[in-house]
């Protein structure tokens, strides 16, 4: 199970901001799995039978499997992956995985004057709900926010006030006209993508990400190489690569700790360090 989560004090610096980040994260919850975990401050644990009352917005991005939703203003309704929901300070809630699928879930809470503008003008608690799609820049955004969670460079709250920003913006573009391709292939070739961004760091089996598409592994590369110029492993080295780039200018982490997190091992460490030397000398 992939997992992390962290929650931040008060700091009067983000407070004026407008928008801070209160707490950030990403779990993978696999099937017939116990749900919430119980790697949570007590506050933010909850049960189906009793739900559960936040004093902040979150941000929840389902990107694999499906579940369930439901608040007093929006009503139950099902969540599938590529679903975007909701949640309101002060509003009753819960929400489930499907114990059959489980489910991958990404999440940002926040709170400030500035959220609170932002909300209640662009985001109606009753369309709690908005189907987004498998967007990858959605994604690259709550990842990044977590990157900069955990690595704590100088400015890191404000940066992460404008990705969330940011996030919402794309989360209002996508929910008000989804631009997803009619076409099934493509369909399939995006939701690849972003399983290949959500799993960057791990060496994920392509051909098992074939069949899991009904896909052979032959027609997959093909179509995969069509879409986006790239067969599947060079996709993901690149991702590695870009989110290596990221990290060595937010952070002062050693390259050789960067490689590691991110899944580079052996020749593909040496790869590493010749591209980023190359993407960072002019």
């Amino acid at each position: 199970m992939q997992a992390f989560s962290r929650y931040l004090p008060p700091d009067p610096a983000a407070l004026a901001w407008g928008l801070h980040v209160i707490d950030a994260g990403f779990t993978d919850i696999p099937p017939h799995t116990r749900y919430p975990p119980g790697e949570h401050p007590d506050g933010y644990m909850f049960t189906w039978q009793r739900g559960r009352v936040l004093s902040e917005y979150q941000l929840v991005y389902i990107t694999q499997g499906g579940g369930i939703f439901e608040s007093r203003q929006a009503g139950q309704q099902e969540i599938r992956a590529g679903d975007v929901f909701l949640l309101f300070p002060g509003r009753w809630h819960r929400y489930r995985p499907d114990p059959s699928t489980g489910w991958d879930e990404h999440w940002i809470g926040f709170n400030g004057s500035y959220a609170d503008q932002l909300m209640s003008h662009f985001f109606p608690e009753a369309q709690a709900v908005l189907p987004v799609g498998h967007d990858e820049e959605l994604l690259r955004l709550f990842q990044s926010v977590a990157d900069l969670m955990q690595v704590a460079p100088t400015g890191y709250r404000q940066m992460m006030a404008g990705n969330t920003v940011a996030a919402l913006a794309r989360v209002r573009a996508l929910g008000m006209n989804r631009a997803m391709p009619t076409d099934r292939h493509a369909q399939k070739m995006q939701e690849a993508c972003l399983f290949l961004l959500e799993h960057a760091a791990l060496n994920v089996d392509l051909k098992a990400l074939a069949r899991r598409l009904s896909y052979s592994y032959s027609r997959f590369r093909t179509l995969f190489k069509e879409e986006t110029g790239l067969s599947p492993r060079q996709y993901q080295i690149e991702i590695r690569i870009n989110r290596a780039r990221d990290l060595l200018t937010q952070s002062d982490q050693p390259i050789s700790q960067i490689a590691d997190r991110l899944g580079f091992y052996s020749v593909y460490y040496f790869y590493f360090v010749k591209i980023i030397h190359s993407l960072l000398v002019p």
